[in-house]
């Protein structure tokens, strides 16, 4: 289960001694969830893209902030190993290039201007799967977090809207909550191991 708007709507209410409702508290829980993302609170998805043969790029999805892993299927059905990124970045891709245009199944990457440059040009179709990390959309309707997530984003809302308001009595009482939970929302962040072929 997702976090609701109307569940925070209630929880603030009661926290505020307020009776807010529909939109009123859309600022202060879009404020909440940015702060989450530039706090590296991100959620977790994939995105499907298709590749043909001689394209050399993948967009990067919406919102995207952190990559997990590319893969790609072949035709066939076929998954390769996740792709390496290249460890000297966008500047060894482009050194790659300039020494030939091999075609074949891309083994590597490099991140520039919002896309992945893929190495060897692809020689046939793929399918790619791009797992990643992405802020949180500008969506208050639908929010992404889990249950899991719900104190962090009840007292940061909470916090936020006390603060619009100026409502200092509640912005000393809900500031040090809402630091507590950020921080304990980190340790449910799963850190993702990096891909290391032998």
């Amino acid at each position: 289960m997702s976090v609701t708007k109307a569940n925070i709507i209630t929880f603030v209410n009661e926290a505020l001694r307020e009776a807010y409702s529909g939109t009123d508290l859309d600022v202060a829980i879009q404020t909440c969830l940015n702060d989450l993302s530039k706090e590296s609170l991100l959620t977790a998805t994939d995105d499907s893209q298709s590749l043909v043969s001689g394209d050399t790029t993948l967009d990067c999805p919406t919102g995207f902030r952190e990559i997990v892993a590319i893969t790609l299927t072949n035709a066939s059905g076929n998954t390769n190993e996740p792709l390496e990124p290249l460890a000297g970045g966008h500047e060894d891709y482009r050194a790659i290039v300039l020494s030939g245009t091999s075609r074949g199944t891309p083994e590597y990457y490099s991140e520039f201007d919002d896309k992945f440059w893929l190495w060897p040009i692809p020689g046939a179709a793929f399918s790619a799967k791009i797992e990643h990390f992405k802020s949180h959309p500008q969506d208050v309707d639908n929010i992404e977090f889990n249950d899991d997530f719900a104190n962090v984003i009840n007292f940061g809302t909470t916090y936020f809207k006390a603060l619009i308001a100026a409502k200092m009595k509640y912005i000393d009482v809900w500031a040090p909550h809402y630091i507590f939970e950020k921080e304990a929302a980190r340790l449910l962040i799963p850190q993702q191991p990096h891909i290391v072929r032998g």
